[in-house]
């Protein structure tokens, strides 16, 4: 799998469904409001932007190839909050695949553009109640399906099918709270004493 073919894929629909219909929206809360999206070299996917949006409102969202990389791994996909978010918010049914934690993880990153438009990101405080509220919105509102179907359609085109890459027994058994080969992990009542 090419990961910048991915990568890219990614910043094309971020640009089409999620920023090109909302600058009007963007400009509306702050004139001075800016996205660019790119593709980043390492592992780090982020929102950056200015300590004083005020004065500065130009941001930069970047997807990481590494990022892309790492979540394509089965064994390493469940290690993100990206993973975690779908399993526990049952967003996309709560499966954990590639297509779906991609799809969200552009969700979640133009979700945090949104909290910084609305002046909702606090230092020491991003995925905050407030976030979340804007994540579930774009889930709810069927964007994060129209996200996921781009992302698929545009993938399949260069001849990757993200859908068929999943998480491994071992990390899912994780996420649902379980040791990685599926045992309950001891609780206080079943530790004694000698």
């Amino acid at each position: 799998m090419n990961h910048h073919t991915v990568a890219l894929a990614m910043c094309r629909i971020t640009e089409e469904l999620l920023w090109t219909p909302r600058k009007a929206w963007a400009a509306k809360h702050n004139p001075k409001a800016r996205l660019t999206i790119r593709v980043g070299s390492g592992k780090k996917t982020y929102l950056s932007h200015s300590r004083d949006v005020a004065t500065n409102a130009h941001m930069t969202l970047t997807y990481g190839i590494k990022m892309v990389a790492s979540k394509s791994d089965p064994n390493y996909i469940c290690k993100w909050l990206t993973s975690r978010e779908v399993h526990e918010r049952k967003y996309f049914n709560g499966q954990i695949n590639l297509l779906n934690v991609l799809a969200h993880t552009m969700a979640h990153e133009f979700g945090h553009f949104v909290q910084v438009i609305l002046g909702r990101r606090y230092d020491g405080s991003v995925h905050n109640e407030e976030f979340y509220v804007i994540l579930d919105r774009i889930h709810a509102s069927g964007e994060g399906d129209r996200i996921r179907e781009a992302l698929h359609n545009n993938c399949l085109l260069h001849g990757i099918d993200l859908s068929r890459i999943s998480a491994s027994q071992e990390g899912l058994n994780l996420l649902a709270g379980k040791l990685p080969h599926g045992e309950k992990p001891l609780g206080m009542r079943e530790i004694y004493r000698h």
